[in-house]
């Protein structure tokens, strides 16, 4: 069963789910399923390929979204672009990768911006939630940058 984890009331955060998984996210009430893998992705036993998901996901009576996160590509402007599919979708929605940990990055980037929050602060809320910022040295900076470029934290 995919681990999710509640950023506030219209927003999750987790790993990609499987068959029995988009179910009971069904039941729990979510609207849309945002879903960060690239189609190269591969895929694990019991998990949903992309596409698999597409399926499930709308037979399910959710509606859902590919948006194709590739680290060794992201910038500040695929970050914006995954932050307005969020606030676009029906919600509440639950917005995932294969780990659920570019699914965070992005989610709460996004989130920084929108309160105003300083990148340390983006971060704090991160650990919080029990994501280890400082193992994936690429992504802390990704996010830093995009939260200190666009929240109205770093506006004077």
């Amino acid at each position: 069963m995919v681990s999710v984890m509640r950023v506030n009331d219209d927003v999750a955060v987790g790993g990609a789910p499987g068959r029995e998984d988009v179910g009971r996210l069904a039941g729990e009430g979510y609207r849309t399923v945002v879903d960060l893998r690239t189609p190269r992705e591969g895929t694990p036993e019991g998990v949903l390929g992309v596409e698999e998901e597409g399926t499930a996901v709308e037979e399910s009576g959710m509606l859902h979204e590919n948006v194709p996160v590739d680290m060794a590509a992201a910038d500040g402007a695929l970050i914006g672009r995954v932050g307005e599919r969020i606030r676009a979708a029906e919600k509440p929605v639950l917005v995932h990768c294969a780990s659920g940990r570019r699914a965070g990055a992005m989610v709460l980037a996004n989130l920084a911006v929108e309160r105003g929050m300083t990148a340390e602060q983006c971060f704090e809320r991160a650990n919080e939630m029990g994501f280890d910022c400082d193992s994936e040295p690429e992504i802390k900076r990704l996010v830093a940058g995009y939260v200190e470029r666009n929240s109205p934290a770093y506006r004077r």
